[in-house]
């Protein structure tokens, strides 16, 4: 469900900023074509529905395209935090 919310967004409002870090802004619009563009990526790399991949990233404009996309490919996506350390 979480890969499908840009695209439900980019139907009812396009236009409508959904990423904002610092001067940088994406719309709901360019995060689904983005998410859509990752998840193809994905799929071309050999990640199939169920595959597991994690993701170590800062809070970042890519976070949720990478996310998002990962969701709409069928991974499973194991957020891993920076903050961890081996003893943690």
């Amino acid at each position: 469900l979480i890969g499908q919310i840009p695209a439900r967004a980019a139907e009812e409002t396009p236009g409508k900023i959904a990423v904002i870090e610092g001067e940088r802004r994406l719309s709901f619009a360019e995060l689904d074509r983005a998410a859509e563009r990752f998840a193809g990526a994905l799929a071309a790399g050999g990640i199939a529905k169920g595959a597991r991949i994690a993701i170590l990233a800062p809070n970042i404009l890519e976070y949720p395209i990478v996310v998002s996309g990962a969701a709409r490919a069928g991974a499973i996506v194991c957020m891993l935090s920076g903050r961890a350390t081996a003893t943690a």
